[in-house]
Protein backbone atom coordinates (compact mmCIF):
# COMPACT_ATOMS: atom_id res chain seq x y z
CA UNK A 1 0.00 0.00 0.00
CA UNK A 2 2.84 2.21 0.96
CA UNK A 3 3.63 1.90 -3.09
CA UNK A 4 0.85 2.63 -4.25
CA UNK A 5 0.67 5.84 -1.60
CA UNK A 6 3.91 7.08 -2.88
CA UNK A 7 2.46 6.21 -6.60
CA UNK A 8 -0.66 8.59 -6.00
CA UNK A 9 1.13 11.39 -4.23
CA UNK A 10 4.44 12.27 -6.58
CA UNK A 11 3.31 10.09 -9.75
CA UNK A 12 6.30 11.61 -11.73
CA UNK A 13 8.82 10.08 -9.91
CA UNK A 14 7.38 6.47 -9.19
CA UNK A 15 8.19 3.82 -12.10
CA UNK A 16 6.46 0.51 -12.46
CA UNK A 17 4.31 -1.57 -10.26
CA UNK A 18 5.39 -2.77 -6.89
CA UNK A 19 3.42 -6.47 -7.34
CA UNK A 20 4.63 -8.08 -4.14
CA UNK A 21 8.45 -8.00 -3.69
CA UNK A 22 7.93 -6.53 -0.08
CA UNK A 23 11.67 -6.90 1.16
CA UNK A 24 13.07 -5.65 -1.82
CA UNK A 25 10.64 -2.57 -2.58
CA UNK A 26 11.31 -1.56 0.87
CA UNK A 27 15.16 -1.06 -0.17
CA UNK A 28 13.91 1.24 -3.04
CA UNK A 29 11.14 3.03 -0.64
CA UNK A 30 13.92 3.77 1.77
CA UNK A 31 16.47 5.05 -0.66
CA UNK A 32 13.76 7.22 -2.14
CA UNK A 33 12.17 8.42 1.51
CA UNK A 34 16.05 9.86 2.68
CA UNK A 35 16.64 11.04 -0.53
CA UNK A 36 19.04 8.97 -2.17
CA UNK A 37 17.50 8.28 -5.51
CA UNK A 38 15.90 10.98 -7.08
CA UNK A 39 12.97 8.56 -8.16
CA UNK A 40 10.69 5.26 -6.79
CA UNK A 41 11.94 2.86 -8.74
CA UNK A 42 11.13 -0.71 -8.12
CA UNK A 43 13.85 -2.38 -7.02
CA UNK A 44 14.44 -4.86 -9.62
CA UNK A 45 14.56 -2.53 -12.84
CA UNK A 46 17.43 -0.89 -10.66
CA UNK A 47 19.68 -4.27 -10.35
CA UNK A 48 18.83 -4.76 -13.97
CA UNK A 49 20.28 -1.01 -14.53
CA UNK A 50 23.55 -1.80 -12.70
CA UNK A 51 23.87 -5.32 -13.39
CA UNK A 52 24.38 -3.78 -17.71
CA UNK A 53 26.32 -1.16 -16.03
CA UNK A 54 28.76 -4.02 -14.62
CA UNK A 55 28.54 -5.91 -17.46
CA UNK A 56 29.92 -2.69 -19.71
CA UNK A 57 32.65 -2.00 -17.25
CA UNK A 58 34.02 -5.41 -17.53
CA UNK A 59 33.72 -6.15 -21.60
CA UNK A 60 34.81 -2.89 -22.89
CA UNK A 61 38.10 -3.25 -21.78
CA UNK A 62 37.77 -0.21 -19.77
CA UNK A 63 38.11 0.49 -15.86
CA UNK A 64 35.22 0.77 -13.55
CA UNK A 65 33.07 3.47 -13.33
CA UNK A 66 32.55 5.42 -9.70
CA UNK A 67 29.68 4.56 -8.43
CA UNK A 68 28.09 6.05 -5.08
CA UNK A 69 30.06 4.08 -2.04
CA UNK A 70 32.33 2.67 -3.38
CA UNK A 71 35.53 2.81 -3.24
CA UNK A 72 38.63 1.03 -5.45
CA UNK A 73 42.25 -0.23 -4.37
CA UNK A 74 44.17 -0.43 -7.49
CA UNK A 75 47.73 -1.76 -8.76
CA UNK A 76 49.25 0.11 -11.74
CA UNK A 77 52.28 -1.30 -13.78
CA UNK A 78 54.33 1.17 -14.27
CA UNK A 79 57.33 1.72 -17.26
CA UNK A 80 60.36 0.62 -14.96
CA UNK A 81 58.41 -2.44 -14.21
CA UNK A 82 57.88 -1.49 -10.47
CA UNK A 83 54.09 -1.64 -9.39
CA UNK A 84 51.93 1.09 -7.45
CA UNK A 85 49.41 0.64 -5.15
CA UNK A 86 46.85 3.17 -4.03
CA UNK A 87 42.90 3.57 -3.44
CA UNK A 88 40.42 5.85 -5.05
CA UNK A 89 36.95 6.78 -5.12
CA UNK A 90 37.24 7.16 -9.20
CA UNK A 91 39.73 4.86 -10.76
CA UNK A 92 38.97 5.92 -14.36
CA UNK A 93 40.02 9.73 -13.14
CA UNK A 94 42.71 8.48 -11.24
CA UNK A 95 44.52 6.91 -13.64
CA UNK A 96 44.55 9.67 -16.11
CA UNK A 97 45.95 11.94 -13.19
CA UNK A 98 48.47 9.38 -13.05
CA UNK A 99 49.29 9.46 -16.71
CA UNK A 100 49.41 13.27 -16.52
CA UNK A 101 51.96 12.88 -13.88
CA UNK A 102 49.76 14.50 -10.91
CA UNK A 103 48.52 11.76 -9.53
CA UNK A 104 51.43 10.86 -7.52
CA UNK A 105 55.28 11.83 -7.17
CA UNK A 106 56.34 7.45 -7.90
CA UNK A 107 54.12 7.33 -11.00
CA UNK A 108 55.60 10.88 -12.27
CA UNK A 109 58.47 9.39 -11.93
CA UNK A 110 58.06 6.00 -13.39
CA UNK A 111 54.67 6.94 -15.79
CA UNK A 112 51.98 4.23 -15.44
CA UNK A 113 51.70 1.58 -18.26
CA UNK A 114 48.42 -0.06 -17.26
CA UNK A 115 45.97 -0.99 -14.53
CA UNK A 116 46.59 -5.10 -13.67
CA UNK A 117 44.43 -4.97 -11.15
CA UNK A 118 41.27 -3.66 -8.99
CA UNK A 119 39.34 -4.34 -5.91
CA UNK A 120 36.00 -2.73 -4.64
CA UNK A 121 35.13 -1.91 -1.25
CA UNK A 122 32.40 0.17 0.40
CA UNK A 123 33.96 2.43 2.57
CA UNK A 124 37.14 4.64 2.53
CA UNK A 125 38.40 3.09 5.28
CA UNK A 126 37.91 -1.15 4.20
CA UNK A 127 39.92 0.49 1.12
CA UNK A 128 42.81 2.03 2.94
CA UNK A 129 43.14 -0.83 5.22
CA UNK A 130 43.60 -2.83 2.45
CA UNK A 131 45.95 -0.31 0.49
CA UNK A 132 48.09 -0.97 3.63
CA UNK A 133 48.28 -4.53 3.53
CA UNK A 134 49.12 -4.79 -0.35
CA UNK A 135 51.88 -2.15 0.22
CA UNK A 136 53.59 -4.82 2.46
CA UNK A 137 55.89 -7.12 1.91
CA UNK A 138 53.22 -10.45 2.08
CA UNK A 139 50.97 -8.19 0.27
CA UNK A 140 53.18 -7.68 -2.34
CA UNK A 141 53.97 -10.99 -3.17
CA UNK A 142 50.53 -11.82 -2.92
CA UNK A 143 49.22 -9.30 -5.80
CA UNK A 144 52.53 -10.70 -7.86
CA UNK A 145 51.66 -14.63 -7.65
CA UNK A 146 47.95 -13.72 -8.26
CA UNK A 147 49.13 -11.46 -11.70
CA UNK A 148 51.69 -14.28 -12.86
CA UNK A 149 48.45 -16.84 -12.41
CA UNK A 150 46.49 -14.60 -14.25
CA UNK A 151 44.16 -13.98 -11.53
CA UNK A 152 44.26 -10.28 -10.71
CA UNK A 153 41.17 -8.30 -12.15
CA UNK A 154 42.15 -6.73 -15.26
CA UNK A 155 40.26 -4.51 -17.89
CA UNK A 156 38.31 -6.41 -21.16
CA UNK A 157 37.15 -9.22 -19.83
CA UNK A 158 34.88 -11.54 -22.28
CA UNK A 159 32.37 -13.50 -21.34
CA UNK A 160 31.44 -16.76 -22.99
CA UNK A 161 27.27 -17.44 -23.39
CA UNK A 162 27.15 -19.89 -21.05
CA UNK A 163 29.23 -17.50 -18.73
CA UNK A 164 26.24 -14.91 -18.98
CA UNK A 165 23.55 -17.25 -18.70
CA UNK A 166 25.00 -17.70 -15.05
CA UNK A 167 25.70 -13.88 -14.71
CA UNK A 168 22.18 -13.57 -15.72
CA UNK A 169 20.74 -15.93 -13.37
CA UNK A 170 23.10 -14.08 -10.47
CA UNK A 171 21.39 -11.05 -11.54
CA UNK A 172 17.94 -12.04 -10.80
CA UNK A 173 18.80 -13.77 -7.65
CA UNK A 174 20.28 -10.74 -6.26
CA UNK A 175 17.13 -8.94 -7.63
CA UNK A 176 14.51 -11.42 -5.68
CA UNK A 177 16.82 -11.75 -2.55
CA UNK A 178 19.08 -8.65 -2.18
CA UNK A 179 22.26 -10.62 -2.75
CA UNK A 180 23.90 -14.02 -3.43
CA UNK A 181 26.48 -16.23 -1.91
CA UNK A 182 28.09 -19.25 -3.80
CA UNK A 183 26.04 -21.58 -1.12
CA UNK A 184 22.73 -20.09 -3.14
CA UNK A 185 24.22 -22.17 -6.20
CA UNK A 186 23.25 -25.46 -4.70
CA UNK A 187 19.77 -24.58 -5.28
CA UNK A 188 17.34 -23.80 -8.05
CA UNK A 189 17.95 -22.13 -10.64
CA UNK A 190 21.64 -22.87 -10.45
CA UNK A 191 21.12 -26.47 -9.14
CA UNK A 192 19.63 -27.20 -12.49
CA UNK A 193 22.13 -25.66 -14.19
CA UNK A 194 25.33 -27.58 -12.92
CA UNK A 195 25.47 -25.93 -9.44
CA UNK A 196 28.46 -24.47 -7.39
CA UNK A 197 31.33 -27.09 -9.01
CA UNK A 198 29.35 -26.29 -12.25
CA UNK A 199 30.03 -22.16 -11.08
CA UNK A 200 33.87 -22.71 -10.01
CA UNK A 201 34.74 -24.18 -13.56
CA UNK A 202 32.53 -21.79 -15.59
CA UNK A 203 34.91 -18.47 -13.43
CA UNK A 204 37.71 -20.64 -12.69
CA UNK A 205 40.04 -17.34 -12.21
CA UNK A 206 37.87 -15.75 -9.35
CA UNK A 207 34.09 -16.69 -8.76
CA UNK A 208 34.16 -15.41 -5.49
CA UNK A 209 35.65 -12.14 -6.63
CA UNK A 210 33.09 -11.65 -9.08
CA UNK A 211 30.16 -12.68 -6.56
CA UNK A 212 31.70 -9.95 -4.46
CA UNK A 213 31.61 -7.57 -7.20
CA UNK A 214 28.08 -8.14 -8.34
CA UNK A 215 26.82 -7.80 -4.94
CA UNK A 216 28.34 -4.24 -4.36
CA UNK A 217 27.71 -3.55 -7.81
CA UNK A 218 23.83 -3.93 -8.05
CA UNK A 219 22.76 -3.56 -4.90
CA UNK A 220 23.89 0.19 -5.00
Amino acid sequence: QLWQAYAALEKSKVKGASGKRILTDLVSLVRFATHQDNELVPFPERVTANFNAWLGDQERGGLPAPRPGTWFVYAIECSNGSRYIGQTSDLPRRFEEHKAGTGASWTRRHPPVRVIHWEEYASEHEAVEREKYLKTGFGRKWLKREFAAGRTRQAGKKFTDEQRQWLSMIRDHIAANMGVESDDFEYAPFSQAGGLGKAYRLFPDGLQTIIESLNMALVA
